[in-house]
């Protein structure tokens, strides 16, 4: 395989790992906003039960209504937190994936850059083999 046709092969593997890596961005951005989101609603039901606890006029029926709606909101929050803790380690997850992607894009890009120089240094010795070739033949040609 020639040295141009390794680094076609780079490139487009380079091309493949990219679209990895924003793919793997993109479900983390995902992970981490199902976390926030769940943390939102957590700290928005504890912000409704302190609330409505604090407008109960010590009426029965109120108090009664009050209750089943507090016991509702502690069985969600539990429910909540026992996922947030979850989505936590799926963000944690993905964030690995993505140092994992990134890792392999700079791999195959360090080698494709050590290919273009390869490159590089065969073209600047053909060059220069030329250039060697046409001074050895001007040299060697009789003077007028």
């Amino acid at each position: 395989m020639t040295a141009r046709r390794a680094l076609k092969t780079l490139e487009t593997l380079g091309r493949a790992r990219d679209f990895e890596l924003s793919e793997r961005r993109r479900e983390a951005a995902v992970a981490a906003d199902r976390l926030q989101r769940t943390i939102a609603m957590i700290g928005q039901l504890r912000d409704a039960l302190r609330e409505e606890g604090e407008v109960l006029t010590g009426e029965p029926a109120m108090m009664r209504v009050y209750a089943a709606f507090a016991a509702d909101a502690r069985r969600r929050i539990t429910a909540l937190v026992a996922m947030q803790k979850q989505l936590e380690a799926d963000v944690d997850r993905a964030d690995e994936l993505v140092r994992e992607a990134f890792e392999s894009l700079k791999q195959v890009e360090q080698a494709a850059d050590a290919r273009r120089q390869e490159i590089a240094l065969e073209d600047a010795r053909k060059e220069q083999a030329a250039a060697d070739d046409m001074a050895t033949a001007r040299a060697l040609r009789p003077s007028a």
